[in-house]
């Protein structure tokens, strides 16, 4: 479902490629964060599962992550609805 786990539209060229090759480790610690949130939230309202994974996100990836909206609003949803699996 990820397209990136980043809002790309506010970085220069030269974040974007960095972001490219980081995009690997990236991804996976962001699956932990959304197999957490869907383990511990799933059928909770896909607000309080949007504010979990972007709070996760953040924190896994560190200072300066600006998640991507629309995709963790996807995952959120697919939370709510319990339709994530591995």
């Amino acid at each position: 479902m990820a397209e990136s786990w980043f809002d790309n539209r506010a970085m220069d060229d030269l974040q974007k490629q960095i972001n490219a090759k980081l995009e690997p480790e990236y991804s996976e610690k962001a699956r932990a964060v959304v197999r957490e949130v869907r383990d511990t939230m799933t059928g909770r309202p896909a607000d309080e599962v949007y504010e979990a994974l972007d709070a996760g996100i953040r924190d896994a990836l560190g200072p300066g992550a600006v998640p991507n909206e629309a995709e963790l609003r996807k995952w959120a949803a697919a939370i709510e609805a319990g339709t994530v699996t591995d």
